[in-house]
This record gives structure tokens, sequence and C-alpha cells, in this order.
């Protein structure tokens, strides 16, 4: 069976020089039978200042983001979007 959370940790933002918040997409397999400790698949999809820093930017109604302009591993690898 497969488990999703979300899960919420801190991270030192070198470009920006303050402590953020990068939300993740927890994910783990628990086989049926006696359970065992599973490490999560953590993946980063967002940051609570990202549009403070230059990643996003708000025009209007509509929000873009770039995240190759992001120092934070996870996130620099994420597809950029238009809403």
């Amino acid at each position: 069976m497969e488990c999703v959370e979300i899960e919420h940790v801190y991270y030192e933002c070198g470009k920006i020089k303050k402590r953020v918040v990068i939300t993740y997409l927890a994910t783990t397999w628990q086989p049926p039978g006696p359970s065992q400790p599973c490490i999560p698949d953590l993946t980063a999809f967002d940051c609570d200042f990202k549009e403070k820093c230059g990643v996003c930017a708000r025009e209007r109604e509509q929000v873009s983001c770039c995240w190759s302009r992001c120092v934070h591993p996870g996130l620099s690898m994420q597809e950029s979007w238009t809403e």
C-alpha cells in the first residue's frame, strides 16, 4: 500500500539568507505483512518565499514561476509554470 503525505521542512536559503519552509510530497510504500520502518521518497514542490525571492511573480490574476532561479536543489529542477 502506498502512503502519500505532505511534509514541511525548514531550509536555510542561500539566495535570500533566510530560513524558509519547503513543502514536500512524501511517498512511502508499505508492503503487506509485518511492517518495517520505511524511508519516504521526498519530492520538493513549493517554497513559502517563492514570490519574495523572485522565483515567482504575480501580475494581476496570473502567477508565473521559474524554478530554475531557485537555489534549492529539489525545487530548481521543477518545471516552470504559469497559472
